[in-house]
């Protein structure tokens, strides 16, 4: 009997490799399911509109340090939104690109306009660029405000006067005097607030 006992302790001993071999091929088995799923997830993310889909969850936002800093300012323009946060320019919960030097935004006629200190960007009521009027097309910079004069024209001023204009195609100066009514910040509704941050 005693020639037995070295195999059964053997034997023991192989039990205890296999069941940490078993664990180990199963962990790594599930290891390389996750990256092949992940990956082709990531291989056909136009296929499945992933690119389109927005992380909201609050906290893994604030994990990755994506969630917007300070206080969003907004303008009423129409039935839509201008939103300022953290740089950012957003229509609505669309980002359109960027706020830095914005002063103002506001619509007037068929246009959404954001004032910038040395351009005009016009925006259509899908908050579709049409049109930038850059320093060079504008009669006088730094623009210093905006907003409608009582008749609902457009109206920008500038060191130089006032200057406005129905079709933006050319600002005239306005006769001194006349009342412009500016472009000013508005209490951002929640919707609008929770919106433009699901999609920051």
């Amino acid at each position: 009997m005693k020639p037995q006992e070295p195999l059964r302790r053997r034997s023991g001993g192989r039990r205890q490799i296999l069941a940490i071999h078993r664990w180990l091929g199963l962990t790594s088995a599930a290891l390389v399911v996750l990256i092949t799923v992940t990956g082709l997830l990531l291989n056909h993310t136009t296929d499945l509109d992933l690119d389109r889909r927005m992380v909201q969850s609050r906290w893994l936002l604030d994990w990755y340090g994506l969630s917007p800093e300070g206080d969003p300012t907004g303008w009423k323009s129409g039935d839509h939104w201008y939103v300022d946060w953290d740089d950012e320019l957003f229509f609505d919960a669309r980002a359109i690109g960027s706020a830095k030097g914005l002063l103002s935004a506001g619509s007037s006629g068929d246009f959404h306009v954001a004032v910038y200190e040395q351009e005009i960007a016009l925006h259509d009521a899908d908050g579709v660029l049409v049109e930038k009027l850059s320093a060079l097309l504008l009669p006088a910079t730094p623009i210093l405000e905006a907003g409608r004069l009582p008749d609902g024209r457009f109206a920008m001023k500038s060191d130089e006067g006032v200057f406005t204009s129905t079709d933006f195609l050319e600002l005239q100066p306005v006769a001194d005097g006349t009342q412009m009514v500016s472009f000013s910040p508005s209490e951002l509704p929640e919707r609008v607030v929770e919106d433009v941050r699901s999609s920051f």
